[in-house]
């Protein structure tokens, strides 16, 4: 579709401004498919990402510029994934690259970030499109080895291991492998001291000032995972808005500049209900249950209003199987919506997941979209229009903070490398916006109210893709998975 409007709005022009912006639009698939999809049980290239690409045009129909909203990248996914997938296809295409040795990367398997392994016999292909099309949008040299580079960090500190310090009597943390710190180092261009005290100290204020309280090894490890999920995050935020100001209207257009005039494509993530499903999958299928009710209305609206101007009386239709307008309170209703209480409970003294959970079913008992799993004390279900989905509240609270620590921050944004510094220039140290906590659902309740505004403005048009089985099998029609 992308190609055809692509092609199809810039077939008339002569200028080579415009053909090359052509060329620009469609090269950024390969980049945003590299650095945001991965394989999983079910597709060997899944968005793990959603994404809603505008096209915009003058008032003569001539394509002017494009921009993209991207939505909930996964990000556990960067410090885990379950067996039988890949994390994104960036870090196999890295090992697999020629950039690989200078930054110290070998084989995929040795990474624990990888999974110890999945490297794909096309890996090395796929590295060198994927550094043409970076080329193609615009990343200069510079750019493209710098987000390699950051990439080949990240493995490293994923590979970090902690063990106990030997003369202390407390279970206080230490790097075990100082050399590797030493190359992690290098490649963000920090220092190595303030590094491994980022790793192994917290911050903890007392009164007006902050002392260093000891990490164990646990608490080590946590932070490491926080740091590689931001650092993959942040790049791929900073990937999207370089995008962005390639495609921007005009010369001197700024990013998020739009025009009279815009064709849509909505990329967004399909539902998703697997043996463990988490924050993530609660998103992402709360996300196509607005799309439902979206697709409801119109499909309805447009039925009755044909029925209308063809003088066809119909009696009114039940819409009880179809309206799906209980399962969006139950998740987003204020403030006793699924959301709200995830937030509310990241900031209550002594909050936990348990204490998430316990108050979830107290509260939705009473509800037909919400149901108690017996059998596993932190599960609870959500009867969804496409099925009824099991969550795990293990891990919600972590996830929804989504936190790193203050002066691991400070410590990139204070890097002598420039690329990590943009990288990082935005982030902001505490997450609340005028005294009230703002946790990872409330920031993605914000994007998808202002996409679904977005799209009741415009002349929606739908396209149901069906997946005809899971095994990712040709030919292959499983009647279960498509109903």
């Amino acid at each position: 579709i992308l190609q055809f409007l692509a092609h199809a709005a810039t077939a008339s022009s002569s200028s080579s401004s415009i053909a090359g912006l052509e060329g620009r639009i469609i090269a950024s698939t390969p980049v945003l498919e590299a650095f945001g999809n991965a394989r999983t049980l079910i597709n060997d290239n899944s968005s793990r990402y959603g994404k809603f690409l505008m096209l915009q045009f003058d008032h003569s129909g001539k394509i002017e510029g494009a921009s993209m909203s991207t939505y909930l990248l996964e990000k556990s996914r960067v410090a885990s994934q379950i067996e039988g997938e890949r994390n994104y296809h960036s870090f196999y295409q890295l090992c697999a690259s020629p950039l690989a040795a200078g930054y110290g990367i070998v084989a995929s398997d040795a990474y624990t970030l990888l999974g110890k392994g999945n490297a794909m016999p096309t890996d090395s292909a796929m590295f060198l499109e994927t550094d043409a099309a970076l080329e193609a949008v615009g990343f200069t040299v510079g750019e493209r080895k710098a987000s390699w580079k950051l990439l080949a960090a990240a493995l490293l500190l994923g590979n970090l291991t902690f063990g106990p310090e030997i003369h202390s009597g407390d279970e206080e943390s230490v790097v075990v492998q100082p050399d590797v710190l030493s190359q992690i180092s290098k490649l963000l261009q920090v220092d190595e001291a303030e590094l491994t005290f980022s790793l192994t100290k917290r911050k903890i204020r007392a009164g007006r000032e902050f002392i260093a309280s000891p990490c164990n090894i646990e608490q080590s490890g946590y932070v490491v995972e926080g740091v590689v999920k931001a650092l993959y995050s942040k790049l791929f935020d900073w990937a999207v808005g370089r995008v962005n100001a390639s495609l921007s209207v005009g010369k001197e257009g700024k990013e998020g500049t739009r025009s009279a005039f815009f064709i849509g494509i909505l990329d967004i993530f399909g539902f998703e209900h697997f043996e463990f499903n988490s924050l993530e999958q609660l998103c992402i299928n709360f996300t196509n249950e607005k799309l439902q009710n979206r697709f409801n209305e119109s499909v309805f609206a447009s039925a009755a209003e044909e029925n209308a101007t063809e003088g066809v009386q119909v009696d009114d239709a039940d819409m009880g199987d179809f309206d799906n307008q209980e399962v969006l309170v139950l998740v987003e209703g204020y403030p006793t919506g699924l959301f709200a209480m995830i937030n509310e409970e990241c900031v209550v003294p002594q909050g936990s997941d348990a204490t998430l959970h316990e108050k979830m079913v107290k509260q939705h008992m009473s509800s037909r979209r919400f149901k108690k799993v017996i059998k596993q004390k932190d599960r609870f279900a959500v009867v969804h229009y496409a099925g009824t989905v099991a969550y795990s509240s293990s891990g919600m609270l972590g996830k929804n903070k989504d936190t790193v620590p203050e002066d691991m921050l400070v410590l990139m944004q204070s890097s002598e490398d420039g690329f990590v510094r943009t990288v990082f220039a935005s982030t902001v140290v505490a997450a609340k916006r005028g005294g009230k906590f703002q946790g990872m659902v409330a920031k993605f309740g914000k994007q998808l109210t202002e996409l679904m505004h977005l799209l009741d403005s415009s002349d929606m048009h739908f396209i149901r893709c069906v997946k005809p089985n899971t095994t990712k099998a040709a030919g292959a029609w499983d009647t279960d998975t498509v109903m």
